[in-house]
């Protein structure tokens, strides 16, 4: 099947934002919305994006990824950036989106921390009838746990520079609550960045209670770790949740661009409803 493949500059939120469009040819079954990672890990993770919009449209669902404020080639500096900014920037593409498209059921495809970013835009939203499903890409619930995790990019970094004095965690923490800002890996991050990510909700609490969540763990071992397990109970407690254990590559955060082929046919087999055979 021939595709459309669009890149737009959308007006959005008193700001230009980068969309990027691939459609099927003929009519639309439906539509999915990447919600991608943080920093880095968007970098890293957009070929897999890439192709996976693509297969999407290739089963005829127009697939479209929005750079939100000061990420990938939209309008900002990622040192500008809040997580309130990307919840708004986010609600006001599914509106601009519903309003042209009111009869397609949308789909959600969430990666890492983008869990979180998705849930936080279902609470805005005032109608969520529209979404069919949300699919778990790997995904962070504990925003707290992340953030140290990529604070400790900083503290690897400055313990090969031989005058550097050694910091913790917590003196970075501290640091960034002085400041306001603090550079970690080449990125500017915020403290209202920080704390949005840090508080936003495991649940997407506003979704109808019959709306199927698919959550998709891929390791070298093709196993649900502890973590993830402890989130899917609180899933399984309000929506329909299904769990995908991949054997593959950690493709967000390779040192090499990689990729799993069998996420991207597993969540083809999930957006149109089907039983995966390898769950």
């Amino acid at each position: 099947m021939s595709l459309q493949r669009i890149p737009v500059f959308m007006p959005l939120n008193d700001a230009e934002l980068f969309c990027f469009t691939v459609r099927p040819q003929g009519q639309s079954n439906g539509a999915l919305l990447f919600i991608p990672p943080f920093a880095e890990e968007m970098n890293k993770s957009r070929k897999m994006m890439t192709l996976m919009m693509e297969a999407a449209a290739q089963a005829g669902y127009e697939s479209h990824l929005l750079d939100v404020y000061g990420t990938g080639d939209s309008a900002g500096d990622f040192g500008q950036a809040s997580w309130q900014h990307w919840v708004d920037d986010l609600v006001a593409w599914i509106s601009a989106w519903r309003a042209q498209q009111p009869d397609l059921a949308l789909q959600i495809v969430a990666l890492r921390s983008g869990a979180l970013l998705c849930n936080a835009v279902c609470e805005q939203l005032t109608d969520t009838d529209f979404i069919a499903r949300i699919h778990y890409w790997q995904p962070v619930f504990n925003g707290t746990q992340f953030v140290n995790q990529f604070l400790r990019l900083r503290l690897a970094a400055d313990m090969i520079k031989q005058d550097s004095k050694p910091l913790t965690v917590k003196d970075l923490r501290a640091q960034l609550q002085q400041d306001g800002r603090l550079e970690v890996a080449g990125y500017t991050l915020q403290q209202a960045l920080i704390d949005g990510l840090e508080g936003a909700p495991v649940t997407p609490s506003s979704l109808s209670s019959a709306t199927p969540l698919h959550v998709y763990e891929v390791s070298g071992r093709g196993q649900l770790t502890p973590a993830l397990s402890k989130a899917v109970t609180s899933l399984e407690q309000q929506y329909p949740t299904r769990v995908h254990t991949l054997i593959g590559p950690s493709f967000w955060n390779a040192q090499e661009i990689a990729l799993c082929d069998d996420l991207i046919n597993t969540t083809l087999t999930a957006l149109n409803g089907e039983e995966s055979a390898d769950d």
